[in-house]
């Protein structure tokens, strides 16, 4: 008996195609010359520093220190940078690949997503959103947990619909350990945190036990994330937990707010807001206006249940972390809205895929394609490793001069925020030499000072971390031109007591 094969249509031929090819964009544009553009900075040179140490057997309970607010993360993030490390030596290019894996798996469930519980019209949408979008290419591009974010964002919605369907608690259970995810990645998914509370009270509801049951299982699998900083903080009076309450509280209130730290205003929020759907602030406004008129007429579409319900949790989920950045008085820097941006995204493609004749959507979606592709930028960037090599030789042949002298790092830039030279850290580290703790620089005899944004007089530098190894006297070792910049490297000596 001849087997019959399914003939496929010329329509899932050309959108297979179609997706196809738009992958291999999102796959080209995140992956695009980036061993050169690494940026090892502040951040990943602490990160990779960290995870070196736990190679070395230096566990630990807490995971990286937020920018702002002096509390910590969750350790998991330290623990796949030891991973990656232990598998294949101290080559920071190695994380980067990972950072783009991160950033294509981002895009590839959030398509899935949009097919499995809408349409291909919607999945296609939401792929041509993502595939040049600036903001997701730069978090996938970016050395540090900001690729995780939106990662995190669509896998909590992809274990939410998996519960809203299968009914089991521990379905929601898994919810739990997803959105807990983002105690080991970043703060900024407190975003969502309202609108998930939200659906898992009032979708699927049966009784007022299972209701319960529900919130007990989500809340259980975000203890179970959240349990090293738990341990920690019972072992330190909860120093974590009182810094990040300190820090909420005076958000709230505004008080947390410092002028070299950037903080928008209303205009500003609502200008970022729109920027997540097009660079053009008209097209913005367009889609938007479209999205809430297809919002407004879903009614009268037979879409089924499930599909409902999925566009329900999206817009909820949207347009609670939007209000959520309207109330908050703290800091914002773009990466913060990355999970806000991730589930808008999926949220404007799903609805507009609603739009009839559908090749409305697709016109103006296509079109905001390429304004995001106009603004991809691939600019050098000074802190690769590549720039910083020149300057950590420098600083090795002055070491072999002296080997038996403890030595300290700082770093002298303009963000204010890299004094404890983390990424000279990490390649001095690498290569064998040892510099004094970062948190003791007294106990070195020997200060490197690196003076990123022009020649300085080390003695004049007002730091916590100098003003902690003393007074000393100091020479010029060399002027390093790297990065197109000149880089002074200074080596300052503790005066003797």
């Amino acid at each position: 008996m001849a087997v019959q094969h399914k003939r496929v249509s010329l329509r899932t031929k050309l959108y297979s195609i179609f997706v196809i090819s738009l992958f291999l964009l999102t796959i080209f544009f995140r992956a695009y010359h980036f061993s050169q553009s690494i940026q090892f900075d502040q951040d990943f040179g602490r990160d990779s520093l960290y995870a070196m140490r736990m190679l070395h057997g230096k566990l630990t309970l807490l995971g990286p220190q937020a920018s702002v607010g002096g509390f910590y993360l969750a350790p998991l993030y330290f623990y796949l940078v030891a991973a990656v490390y232990g598998l294949v030596g101290y080559v920071p290019q190695v994380m980067s690949v990972v950072f783009i894996g991160m950033g294509i798996a981002t895009v590839w469930v959030g398509f899935y997503l949009q097919k499995k519980y809408l349409s291909r019209t919607a999945a296609l949408l939401f792929l041509m959103f993502a595939v040049a979008h600036q903001t997701l290419i730069i978090a996938s591009r970016s050395a540090t947990n900001q690729p995780m974010i939106p990662l995190v964002t669509a896998v909590t919605v992809l274990a939410y619909m998996s519960a809203l369907q299968k009914k089991t608690l521990r379905s929601y259970l898994y919810v739990g350990l997803a959105y807990g995810l983002y105690f080991h990645v970043h703060f900024s998914g407190l975003l969502l945190f309202p609108g998930l509370l939200l659906l898992v009270l009032v979708q699927n509801k049966k009784t007022v036990q299972y209701t319960i049951q529900k919130l007990i299982a989500v809340g259980l699998g975000m203890f179970i994330m959240v349990s090293p900083l738990v341990i920690f903080d019972l072992r330190h009076n909860f120093i974590t937990t009182r810094a990040f309450m300190t820090y909420i509280s005076a958000s709230a209130e505004g008080k947390a707010i410092a002028t070299n730290l950037p903080h928008w205003n209303t205009v500003e929020k609502i200008q970022h807001t729109l920027k997540f759907f097009s660079p053009n602030v008209l097209l913005s406004l367009l889609i938007v206006g479209l999205t809430g008129f297809c919002a407004v007429h879903m009614r009268d579409r037979r879409i089924g249940n499930m599909r409902k319900s999925y566009l329900t949790a999206l817009g909820v989920l949207s347009l609670s972390s939007i209000l959520f950045i309207f109330v908050y008085r703290g800091y914002l820097f773009d990466y913060y809205v990355l999970s806000q941006l991730m589930v808008s995204l999926l949220f404007i493609s799903a609805v507009l895929s609603l739009l009839r004749p559908r090749a409305i959507a697709f016109s103006i979606v296509g079109i905001a394609a390429l304004f995001f592709l106009r603004t991809l930028d691939y600019g050098p960037k000074f802190r690769t490793i590549a720039n910083l090599r020149p300057i950590v030789d420098v600083i090795e042949v002055d070491i072999k001069k002296s080997p038996d002298q403890p030595f300290a790092v700082f770093q002298d830039s303009s963000d204010g925020l890299s004094s404890l030279a983390y990424s000279y850290r990490f390649l001095l580290e690498r290569d064998g030499f040892h510099p004094t703790s970062e948190y003791f620089y007294e106990q070195a005899t020997v200060l490197y000072v690196v003076a990123e944004g022009g020649e300085i007089n080390p003695a004049l530098l007002g730091n916590f971390e100098v003003r902690m190894f003393g007074p000393g006297s100091y020479a010029l070792l060399q002027k390093v031109h790297t990065g197109g910049q000149d880089i002074f490297v200074y080596r300052v000596e503790k005066h003797k007591d």
